[in-house]
């Protein structure tokens, strides 16, 4: 009899030993290997002398996290971890309170594993043109030296009364800083300037934090570790720091008035919850909702450039805030805003944005080997005069930042330039958020020019149709439909910067109860004599802007508070002569030789004059003398007189130049007269007058020598100036 039922049984032995085959085969090829055989902490557990670290990992819950996900661990000793509870006055790891605990542990996990080359640089796909902000510009790989990192330590989400309510404020993952020699060595820095901020820690070119990583890139399953020489307390933020260290409250409650709150997220983090809640994230900078002051943003640990390089900026960028102490801020504020507020609570945002803000550095790192040679800037673009090691009574690094307590304030050169007046005088508030407003006062706290700053009161301002509200945060202005006040806009701005440069004069320092002329922002010559001014709107009106005195002084000016805003000239150059009846007897010659068209000196157009017209007095020699003929001969004139005698009109007017009475611009200038010799179809040249000044009068000269002196001078125009001649003065070759 056959057995048929062999044959399976021999088919399956064959499959089975061959499918076993095939197990060893595919263990044996994805075995891990001698160096890669446990978890983190397995690996600790197997390396020894880290005891009460895994301890505190699994006291904290965190022994989960660094066995299943891929992490970085820095592991410090047992000797460090005794050290760490002798300070703290803790018997055991057990004594540690929950909270605490875990935000310790949590300090000392990154969540991803870093061999010690991906710790210490970091690149992004970015772009990578030289104008990286064009939408044009080619995106590639882009890498940096970076000196920190994300752990896992989150603070809890905590709820804050805000605007009459409370919220849940959403906390960030901290950050901890790596330094390498590899980074000192691209920054330019040294190791005194990591021991400045860890005096008491030792330096070995490879330090987490406070600690120094003794043995780098242990592999496990599922990650590295490193181990150091001390635990590291969770790292607190430059806004932290600000909150908690009471020298520094008082700077804290200034900062505090730029606070705000905005809407994150809903909170998933409770799956129980009936009903979710708004998470709202804190910020000192801008929020993209039209804040008006947005200061550097210490509370946010996402320090970065966009939104798509956040966590790359992150790991690259830090803030740097310079802190007085509150004696010494105290001290100033007594000395300046609150010798004219009552209170702080009424001193304007604006003053204490400037305040506050300049003594921020964003996004960038102020070591102080830098501080103590090249120097750094603020916010605002002001060199940061500190001596780091004379100056600073405390000093952290934080998750996001460097922070310098100080015996000394940094104020902003808004405050010691000429504007600096302006900011403390609340009778000056108004001008002071117009010049906010329009970006001026950044403009004059610069050193590249002296100023002149004329400064109304508020009063004088209001008349004008000028206004600030305090609860809308806007200036106001005037509406000429309604006649009302309304808040300005982005469109009024350019009419008002124009009205404020008619305050602000370009000049070196300058003696009102004396005689000048000088030239403000906005192009209009002012005459000052015996601290009156005058623009050519005030000659017409016959109102003096009077000097009421000197409202104060800073490192690029004066600054002098006036009764009357300067006024400009209604009238050009050609309409102040043809206007003016002691000109009569030119404008009618001008006239019948062609110089006037449609009511206007043709040729004046464009540019600045300056023009000497002789008096009808003058006019009536030079007929005496046959230089000019009657006005009963202008209607018999051939073309050839008209011509020259249009030349002779021409001589008269000084073109793009202004020469005051003061002689201060004198020299040989281009007329308006024609060259015929050397003017073709293609090029126009001009002959040329000197101007002069013997000391006493301004003359102009023709190349004879001939002159003719001003009888009377300086009557501005929008364009130039006209002085009064008391003769006539015909070209001469």
């Amino acid at each position: 009899m056959k057995h048929f039922y062999r044959l399976p049984f021999l088919v399956f032995v064959f499959f089975s030993a061959s499918l076993w085959s095939c197990e060893n085969e595919f263990e044996k090829h994805y075995e891990k290997p001698d160096w890669l055989k446990g978890t983190t902490i397995e690996t600790l557990e197997a390396k020894g002398n880290f005891s009460l670290f895994i301890e505190a990992m699994r006291v904290s819950g965190y022994d989960m996290t660094v066995s299943q996900g891929a992490n970085t661990v820095f592991a410090p000793t047992d000797e460090a971890f005794d050290r760490y509870l002798s300070k703290k006055g803790y018997s055991s790891v057990s004594d540690i309170p929950k909270p605490d605990l875990k935000a310790l542990i949590a300090t000392h996990i990154l969540s991803a594993p870093y061999s010690k080359e991906q710790m210490l640089s970091s690149s992004v796909w970015a772009p990578t043109g030289p104008d990286s902000d064009s939408d044009t510009s080619p995106w590639g790989e882009i890498g940096a030296r970076t000196f920190k990192k994300t752990s896992y330590y989150k603070p809890e989400n905590r709820v804050v009364e805000y605007e009459g309510r409370n919220i849940l404020e959403n906390r960030w993952n901290k950050s901890v800083p790596i330094f390498s020699d590899e980074f000192v060595a691209e920054l330019k820095i040294s190791s005194s300037d990591y021991t400045y901020f860890y005096p008491d820690k030792e330096w070995g070119g490879f330090n987490f934090a406070g600690s120094k990583i003794t043995e780098s890139e242990i592999p496990s399953n599922n990650g590295y570790i490193y181990v150091i020489d001390e635990v590291v307390e969770p790292l607190r933020n430059l806004d932290d720091i600000l909150h908690q260290e009471q020298n520094f409250s008082l700077f804290a409650s200034l900062a505090d008035r730029f606070e705000r709150y905005y809407f994150y997220s809903l909170d998933f983090s409770d799956p129980t919850a009936q009903q979710r809640d708004s998470l709202f994230l804190k910020s000192f900078g801008s929020t993209g909702n039209g804040d008006t002051y947005a200061l550097v943003d210490i509370a946010n640990e996402r320090i970065g450039t966009n939104e798509t390089n956040t966590s790359f900026s992150a790991e690259k960028l830090h803030h740097c805030i310079f802190v007085p102490s509150n004696d010494v801020l105290q001290a100033y504020l007594d000395q300046t805003v609150l010798k004219y507020y009552p209170s702080l609570e009424e001193v304007p945002d604006l003053v204490l944005y400037y305040l506050v803000q300049g003594h921020m550095v964003e996004k960038n790192m102020a070591w102080p080997s830098v501080l103590s040679s090249i120097g750094l800037y603020n916010y605002f673009g002001d060199q940061i005069d500190i001596n780091p090691d004379a100056d600073v009574s405390f000093r952290e690094m934080g998750s996001n930042g460097g922070f310098y307590g100080m015996d000394k304030v940094l104020p902003a050169k808004v405050f010691t330039s000429v504007s600096g007046p302006v900011l403390f005088n609340k009778d000056y508030s108004i001008f002071m958020q117009m010049l906010g407003a329009t970006e001026q006062l950044t403009s004059l706290s610069k050193d590249e020019a002296n100023y002149v700053l004329l400064v109304p009161e508020n009063d004088l301002l209001k008349a004008k149709g000028y206004d600030y509200s305090k609860s809308l945060g806007k200036v106001l202005v005037l509406d000429t439909e309604s006649g009302e006040l309304v808040p300005a806009e982005k469109e009024d701005l350019p009419a008002m910067t124009d009205f404020l440069k008619r305050f602000i004069v370009y000049s070196d320092d300058v003696d009102l109860s004396g005689k000048g002329f000088f030239k403000t922002a906005e192009g209009m010559y002012l005459s000052y004599e015996n601290n009156k001014i005058f623009g050519g709107g005030n000659m017409e009106n016959g109102e003096a802007v009077d000097v009421l005195n000197q409202a104060g002084e800073g490192t690029n000016g004066k600054a002098y508070q006036v009764s009357a805003v300067p006024e400009p000239a209604s009238k050009n150059v050609s309409q102040a002569i043809l206007t003016d009846d002691r000109f009569s007897d030119f404008n009618e010659l001008a006239q019948a030789v062609g110089a006037i068209d449609n009511g206007w000196y043709y040729f004046l157009i464009g540019g600045e004059f300056t023009a000497f017209i002789p008096s009808n007095e003058a006019m009536a020699k030079a007929r005496v003398a046959g230089t000019i003929p009657e006005t009963s001969e202008y209607g018999t004139l051939t073309d050839e007189q008209k011509a020259d005698l249009l030349a002779f009109v021409r001589y008269f007017f000084v073109a793009n130049q202004y020469a005051f009475t003061d002689g201060k611009n004198t020299g040989t200038f281009e007329t308006a007269r024609i060259d015929k010799e050397r003017s073709d179809n293609f090029d126009t040249y001009y002959e040329n007058v000197m101007v002069k000044h013997d000391g006493a009068k301004l003359y102009i000269e023709n190349a004879t020598g001939a002159t003719a002196a001003v009888q009377q001078g300086d009557i501005l125009a929008s364009d130039g100036v006209v002085h009064i001649l008391e003769d006539i003065l015909v070209f001469d070759e």
